[in-house]
């Protein structure tokens, strides 16, 4: 049996989630349709608690930014789990392309939220940003690495981290409305692929030029759509 102050501390959290999920909840509502205009005190007023609570609860801007970036990967792993146990490459491509999908859901939030986190204060965001998935290509890449898909010599962590940096820079281009949702996506492939075809052993070589063709392809039928004129076409 759970004693009565077990109890009244169960409950004490369990009100301090609530009132942290509402927050977030009117956090995404206000940024949407606001943007950096969208004050603490306006926050706190929609999600029906104090300033102070929300300070206390969540912290500062930069912290309220690295939640909202925390809850839209919260659920990333578990989507991915199915792939765990199998190509280490495929699971690869499933943390770029499903994670690339969160933010094509709700543009508007996330365009706002990137634009607001980037640029110097990043790094004041970055560190309230759990389960990011370069922590899962990480993993993704030492498991190429173990199944002889990537050379033993290479450094896991970098090499993640240069694919990270190609979706780092294809986000903020959209964030920014220079990317399309397809050119976001081919872009963060095509960093993957990159790096496969210039290390990965003979057959994956092979599987990531398929691939890196697959999204130049996918490239040029943009630029078709969007009435622009693709480099191909103009030489």
């Amino acid at each position: 049996m759970i004693d009565a102050p077990e109890a009244a501390q169960s409950r004490r959290e369990m009100s301090k989630a609530s009132r942290r999920d509402a927050i977030f909840e009117a956090a995404r509502d206000l940024i949407r349709d606001a943007g950096s205009g969208a004050s603490a005190e306006h926050i706190a007023r929609r999600a029906g608690v104090s300033t102070a609570t929300l300070y206390n609860l969540v912290g500062p801007r930069n912290r309220l930014l690295g939640g909202l970036l925390s809850h839209l990967f919260a659920g990333l792993s578990e989507h991915l789990r199915a792939f765990e146990s199998g190509d280490p490459l495929t699971y690869a491509e499933q943390v770029v392309t499903h994670s690339v999908a969160l933010f094509c859901e709700d543009p508007m939030l996330w365009r706002r939220v990137i634009h607001e986190a980037s640029g110097s204060y990043a790094a004041h965001v970055a560190p309230y940003i759990e389960s990011q998935p370069i922590d899962l290509m990480i993993g993704a890449i030492r498991r190429a690495k173990a199944a002889g898909q990537l050379p033993l010599a290479i450094d896991a962590d970098a090499a993640a981290l240069q694919v990270y940096a190609s979706y780092n820079g294809a986000l903020f281009l959209w964030a920014g409305g220079g990317f399309t949702d397809q050119d976001f996506l081919n872009q963060a492939r095509s960093g993957l692929w990159t790096l496969v075809a210039a290390l990965g052993a003979r057959p994956e070589r092979q599987r990531a030029l398929i691939a890196l063709r697959s999204c130049a392809d996918q490239r040029l039928r943009s630029w078709r759509t969007a009435g622009s004129s693709a480099p191909e076409s103009r030489q």
